[in-house]
């Protein structure tokens, strides 16, 4: 579902080659692993597919229903809604935001119901308050990422990802950076539980697809320093993983 939903989105972009989605996504390192998972990472990325699609389409109060979901499927969410409420305020949109807060509303009810606390949600998030992993490099999710997406995309998605940030900064350019510095910061710190694990990264992947579709239409289009401009990162990038291989 999230491979279509991808795939919808890149059409309504009109990307060059839009069923590219099909196998880049879905042949993707991670996300084909953990779509056979009982992880919270499929499910977050499909919400956040829908959102961003919903968004697209400029059917603002439903990619709202979806965007206040986020935050009780995985912690990212709680990151990204700060970003996805300035979005709408940008655009006036102020309905929104009050549809933001029904999923947490029903959380809330639900969890009292059963349990006779309307924070029991809240409180039994398992990385508040806890260390017990440990920490590591500012790189380290730099020098992993290559593990989440394969050398195919990884190498598509920086040219996509650096032409369209050139163009505007858009709300995936936010989400995306927000979600990565996040991660790094709390790896580096040794807090909130992180465990350093480079698949938290797997929901984003239809985003650095899209990008990386994006990359094939401006390799058409390079001029000859540009062309050696992306030679010299990707030799640069080998070896710099075969020097120091990723792991995790």
């Amino acid at each position: 579902v999230t491979v279509y939903l991808t795939y919808l989105l890149a059409k309504r972009k009109k990307l060059v080659h839009p069923a590219l989605v099909f196998p880049l996504l879905s042949f993707a390192s991670y996300f084909f692993l953990l779509s056979f998972s009982g992880l919270t990472e499929p499910a977050f990325g499909l919400f956040l597919i829908i959102f961003l699609l919903l968004k697209d389409t400029q059917k603002e109060n439903l990619s709202a229903l979806a965007a206040g979901c986020l935050p009780f499927i995985r912690p990212e969410g709680i990151v990204i809604l700060p970003f996805i409420v300035i979005s709408y305020i940008r655009k006036r949109s102020y309905l929104p935001i009050i549809i933001l807060i029904i999923p947490a509303f029903i959380y809330m009810v639900l969890s009292f119901l059963i349990t006779g606390d309307a924070l029991f949600g809240l409180k039994s998030i398992p990385y508040l308050g806890s260390d017990v992993f440990g920490k590591g490099s500012v790189f380290h999710y730099a020098r992993t990422l290559i593990n989440v997406t394969g050398p195919v995309v990884f190498i598509l998605f920086q040219i996509g990802f650096l032409s369209s940030l050139r163009q505007r900064l858009t709300l995936s350019h936010i989400i995306v950076i927000a979600v990565f510095a996040a991660h790094t910061y709390m790896w580096v710190h040794g807090n909130m539980g992180s465990a350093g694990y480079s698949r938290v990264l797997t929901p984003f992947l239809p985003i650095l697809v899209l990008w990386a579709i994006t990359g094939i239409g401006n390799l058409r289009t390079m001029n000859k320093k540009e062309i050696m401009f992306w030679t010299i990162v990707c030799i640069t990038e080998g070896i710099l993983l075969f020097r120091f291989p990723p792991v995790g």
